[in-house]
């Protein structure tokens, strides 16, 4: 039996071994009561292994609600891939996951109470589609500092089909 350490592991290879290609969205002011384009789909369908939201810059403390959708290009509505999510005095490094299923919150917001930025439970790494089209975060109300930034891992199902 081999000994790997992990010394000698880049993170970034194993996860895309793992989960497949991975994209970063660079930090960005929460959307004024609007959407936000948080990644791209090209050239056909993925499979979204995990997509990760995390605050960057503490959130003002106004009553708000993030929700990610996906808008297919062409044909369909755009469709929720989680429930709206209260986020009014999340702190940084709040997590939030995508979990793909509408009526699921992001992630981890509050445990007994407290609030947990430290971790999250990814349950869904046996993933979601997505056609081509954009994934976009929407807000319900104006945060004048919060900030996130956000990650997907995906594999291509078609020929062709990325994600930026």
């Amino acid at each position: 039996m081999a000994y790997v350490s992990s010394a000698r592991v880049d993170p970034q290879a194993f996860g895309s071994v793992v989960l497949g290609f991975r994209v970063d969205k660079a930090a960005a002011v929460l959307p004024a009561t609007g959407l936000q384009t948080l990644f791209t789909v090209t050239g056909g369908r993925v499979l979204c292994t995990l997509m990760i939201g995390e605050v960057s810059t503490v959130f003002d403390g106004t009553v708000n609600s993030l929700n990610v959708q996906a808008d297919p290009t062409g044909a369909g509505a755009a469709g929720d891939l989680c429930a709206a999510t209260v986020c009014t005095s999340d702190a940084v490094g709040t997590l939030y996951v995508v979990n793909g299923i509408q009526a699921a919150l992001l992630g981890t917001q509050k445990e007994g109470g407290t609030e947990v930025p430290t971790h999250i439970t990814a349950r869904s790494l046996g993933g979601f589609i997505l056609p081509a089209g954009i994934v976009t975060l929407q807000t319900s109300a104006t945060d004048t500092t919060g900030a996130t930034k956000w990650f997907m891992y995906y594999v291509p199902l078609d020929d062709g089909a990325t994600v930026a």
